[in-house]
């Protein structure tokens, strides 16, 4: 029976076999451009959502970005790994305790830091926590260094010999850890940006040096020496800078979240403070590694922060006990607080 009388209307429309297929045809397309178009705009998304991910793919001077190092301003590290992070910092102090009331024989406790957290970094269930233990490695090094260096007896030479040292741990530390440069501060910035944290170098070393009373790195004061003593001893800041505002922080910040692991790193770097004998001394470079790291963090680069240091180290230790600077606080005194305040 025809469909048509039972439906008890003829069509309106005489649509051909021809016409249908085409018509199929072109919704299928339609359908797939859909398709392609709901798929690139989920990945737009994806990128959008992780802007960490997105800045991994190229150095800081390929982005024109902050650091690609860092982890997204809202993470916040696993409560077990803030509580080893304060414990390791406690460890680090006992050790450094131990280097001021027994000498060379308390370094034993630095090797032991070291030989522990090597033994958890060969078992660390992630990429992120094995760099943060290799990198926990590095300020226990740094105590070692500073020891034997010290066994040389001579400011200047000993100065060197720690500065060429530092740097050998640091090419260690980033080939082991397996970062790139850019991801610990070393991309290409303008350094118009950096010249403000110059000038809070000068202001920390000038500080430093009222509170405490330093010897002279310069066994003279020819030009020649005092300018040799200035290179290595800011050599000396600035490969405690890669260490630890480079290597350190970027590992700290991947574990611990932005504001925990800036805190740990400027806690690390006042614990080794403490042979200076000054708790005020302590206070105050825990207090300018605050700004220092997050200026590392808003810029995405270290070298403000490294050359500031190194200037710190230069006026505590050379410029100011060598009277370079003497005009400048000519009867001012020195060495304000004594031992251990």
């Amino acid at each position: 029976m025809d469909a048509t009388r039972i439906l008890g209307a003829e069509p309106d429309l005489d649509i051909s076999a021809s016409e249908v297929v085409a018509a199929s045809a072109t919704a299928f397309t339609d359908s797939a451009d859909s398709t392609s178009l709901a798929s690139s705009v989920s990945e737009m998304d994806a990128s959008v959502d992780d802007p960490v991910q997105a800045r991994e793919s190229g150095t800081c001077a390929d982005q024109g970005q902050r650091a690609p190092d860092v982890a997204p301003t809202g993470h916040r590290g696993h409560r077990s790994d803030v509580l080893w992070a304060i414990v390791y910092v406690q460890i680090l102090m006992v050790a450094e305790l131990m280097v001021l009331s027994v000498g060379f024989a308390g370094v034993g406790v630095h090797l032991l830091i070291v030989v522990v957290v090597l033994g958890l970094w060969r078992r660390a269930e992630s990429d992120d926590r094995a760099r943060l233990l290799m990198a926990l490695v590095l300020p226990p090094l740094t105590r070692i260094i500073a020891v034997l260096a010290s066994l040389i007896g001579q400011p200047l030479p000993e100065q060197s010999v720690i500065a060429v040292l530092l740097l050998l741990a640091a090419v260690a530390g980033i080939r082991a850890s397996g970062v790139r440069a850019g991801q610990i501060g070393c991309g290409r910035v303008g350094l118009v940006r950096q010249l403000p944290i110059l000038v809070l170098g000068l202001g920390i070393g000038f500080v430093e040096f009222l509170l405490l009373d330093s010897p002279s790195a310069a066994a003279g004061r020819t030009p020649e020496v005092m300018m040799l003593a200035s290179v290595s001893v800011g050599l000396v800041g600035v490969m405690q800078e890669l260490l630890f505002r480079g290597i350190l922080q970027h590992a700290a910040i991947r574990v611990l979240g932005v504001r925990t692991g800036i805190v740990v790193t400027a806690a690390t770097l006042s614990v080794l403070a403490i042979p200076m004998l000054s708790l005020a001394d302590m206070a105050v470079v825990f207090g300018s590694g605050l700004i220092l790291s997050s200026q590392v963090r808003r810029t995405g680069s270290i070298l403000g922060v490294a050359l500031a240091h190194g200037i710190a180290s230069a006026v505590l230790f050379v410029w100011m006990p060598s009277g370079l600077l003497r005009l400048m606080v000519d009867g001012w005194p020195h060495g304000l607080v004594g031992p251990w305040f």
